[in-house]
């Protein structure tokens, strides 16, 4: 307890300096002077830290205030450095170049497939791969005026739906220690190169850091609680990209897991005594607990909220679950160049019946 107590304290204290940093640039401070007055504050800081404190067992309270400062210029520090050395860091093409092809594969696979609708394979590859290119305005329109933007807009949903088929097709392998290892690496693997050949949004990260978390954790037998790993997930992107804080989706990813972490809890599991009324509420626990925490933003950005989002997600998310469920069995098959019709004709049916709800909803 005492660990995931420090994980929560550690990383608030440096994602209130990487805040602070951005908005000291963001009104009117500069980020050369910035980083030098964290320079001379610092290290002085932390040569007092380690000669004085430190060595002072009796000041527990002061030892830990110290560090909480500590941490926070630290996370000064890191955003308004990675502000001057944007500009000049080097890509490295060859990172996302095999991910890039792995996607040009898998939309040429979708292409490939019998008897699915060309608005289909569209939605198939917005869904999977996050490419829009081929959705028609009124699709899109609808989407989002419907409250459902989010379905096709690459994001945690998309790579939690991912995790969840890799989860269940792996499991039967086994669980003898060697194949808990390998089925650690393979969706790792999986997931990771997902990420990249999808555009490695903030998002995606965000989700892809969870499964990390989530994995490493159950190899070594061990239970980390939710807001532990929103912490740690949090923490660790913010060291490896401290401007992610300024990204709209990276704020709303991780305002709807605080949702999830803080407020579904206490609306699930209201014990209905049906299957289907309690994964139904279940779902709508979640749709207002990731909205509750994301509506303030979403409001402030876009002076609107979805009047009808609870109806959308109740409807949207089994759907599109289904669909990215049928679209990887396609995949799968279609890369050992076996392409069942029947597959293409239900996932025309699943996709027709997604886009007229959508357009039903956005007519309300």
């Amino acid at each position: 307890m005492k660990e995931g107590k420090d994980i929560v304290d550690i990383s608030a204290s440096f994602v209130a300096g990487i805040a602070s940093g951005s908005l000291i640039l963001r009104f009117g401070g500069n980020a050369f002077l910035c980083t030098s007055l964290c320079v001379f504050v610092l290290f002085p800081f932390a040569f007092f830290l380690g000669k004085k404190v430190l060595l002072d067992h009796d000041l527990q309270y002061r030892k830990m205030s110290c560090l909480h400062v500590l941490l926070f210029l630290t996370g000064i520090f890191c955003f308004s450095s990675e502000q001057i050395s944007r500009p000049f860091n080097l890509s490295l093409p060859f990172l996302n170049e095999v991910p890039s092809q792995l996607a040009k594969s898998v939309s040429r696979i979708i292409d490939q497939f019998p008897a699915t609708a060309p608005e289909s394979k569209s939605m198939m590859k917005a869904l999977v791969l996050g490419d829009k290119g081929d959705l028609g305005k009124e699709v899109i329109d609808a989407f989002r005026e419907s409250g459902a933007a989010h379905i096709l807009a690459l994001s945690g949903l998309h790579i939690g739906i991912l995790y969840s088929i890799l989860h269940s097709l792996l499991r039967t392998w086994g669980n003898r220690p060697s194949i808990q290892a390998a089925r650690t690496v393979t969706i790792l693997l999986i997931s990771g190169t997902y990420v990249l050949a999808t555009g490695s949004s903030p998002s995606l990260v965000r989700a892809f850091l969870f499964i990390l978390l989530n994995e490493c954790t159950h190899l070594m037998h061990r239970q980390m609680k939710l807001s532990h790993t929103l912490c740690s997930a949090l923490f660790i992107q913010l060291v490896l990209d401290p401007l992610s804080i300024k990204e709209l989706g990276f704020q709303l990813s991780y305002l709807a897991m605080a949702g999830i972490c803080w407020i579904y809890p206490l609306l699930k599991n209201r014990n209905l005594h049906f299957p289907l009324l309690q994964k139904i509420w279940n779902l709508a626990s979640l749709t207002i607990s990731c909205q509750i925490f994301t509506a303030p933003l979403v409001l402030y950005h876009f002076k609107t909220i979805p009047t009808y989002f609870l109806i959308t997600n109740l409807v949207a998310i089994p759907l599109t679950t289904l669909t990215m469920g049928i679209t990887v069995l396609m995949i799968a098959l279609g890369s050992i160049k076996i392409f069942p019709t029947f597959l293409g004709k239900i996932g025309n049916h699943i996709i027709q019946i997604l886009i007229d709800a959508m357009e039903i909803i956005s007519h309300i």
